[in-house]
């Protein structure tokens, strides 16, 4: 066995590691966002968001597994490390539900409660963390880049830029607000059939994926609603492709 073979396989076995540590965390309702959690979490070299809910998984009953699902996730296990994000609580329903259909092999899952509260029950030190992130961003001149510029509608509404960059980050569990958790010199790639987690989620690069619905409920319109949306298979392409320019 080649020296380079064996470091693969050490490499692969600590990838697995980790995961099993994370996923162990999260099931056990940690909050990503306690300062020793965003320490194991930037140990991640290049995270890749996915949402569950419509892209992987339906979301109306009877609840149906996207055919392309666990193929994507394959092809996307290729590239990083992926975080299955969901909305729903209950993380260990949610995981039985993965792992019953062969889609929790290379994953960690959070659910709402793992990144999601309202900011007034935010402590001390969680808020730290979004300052320590916003500080970092300004330091390595990627304010722009990554939707955390001064705007003019800050000064008009006499908002202090520390204060509106951090508002920047509130919303709901939906808006997936997930960039400091990774610390990442590069927008963490996030794929989600929904805009408000795709666009205007300062430090993601957003990829906006196909909404899967086989029981679509009267007027949703998903025919419609898809036709700006690429494909999982373009979607994993595309992600290749931001990697491959950021090296």
């Amino acid at each position: 066995m080649s020296g380079e073979h064996q470091e693969a396989i050490a490499l692969e076995a600590e990838k697995t590691e980790q995961r099993k540590k994370l996923n162990g965390l999260f099931r056990d309702g940690c909050f990503a966002f306690e300062p020793e959690m965003v320490k194991l979490l930037a140990r991640v070299e290049f995270p890749i968001v996915v949402d569950l809910n419509n892209v992987l998984i339906s979301n109306n009953q009877p609840l149906e597994v996207n055919p392309e699902a666990k193929k994507f996730l394959n092809d996307l296990a290729e590239l990083g490390e992926i975080f299955v994000v969901t909305t729903a609580n209950n993380w260990e329903t949610v995981w039985r539900r993965l792992e019953q259909n062969g889609l929790s092999d290379k994953i960690v899952l959070m659910v709402a409660e793992n990144y999601f509260k309202p900011r007034e029950e935010w402590t001390r030190s969680q808020r730290a963390v979004i300052d320590t992130y916003i500080a970092e961003v300004l330091k390595q001149g990627l304010a722009e880049e990554f939707g955390l510029q001064e705007q003019l509608a800050w000064k008009e509404l006499r908002v202090k830029p520390e204060v509106a960059r951090r508002l920047r980050f509130s919303g709901s569990a939906a808006n997936k607000r997930l960039a400091p958790l990774f610390s990442k010199p590069f927008a963490v790639p996030i794929i989600d059939d929904a805009y408000e987690a795709t666009s205007d989620n300062p430090g993601m690069r957003g990829f906006l994926a196909p909404c899967f619905e086989p029981h679509p409920k009267k007027g949703r319109g998903l025919e419609k609603l898809n036709t700006e949306h690429q494909s999982l298979k373009e979607i994993g392409a595309a992600v290749k492709k931001y990697k491959d320019s950021i090296r």
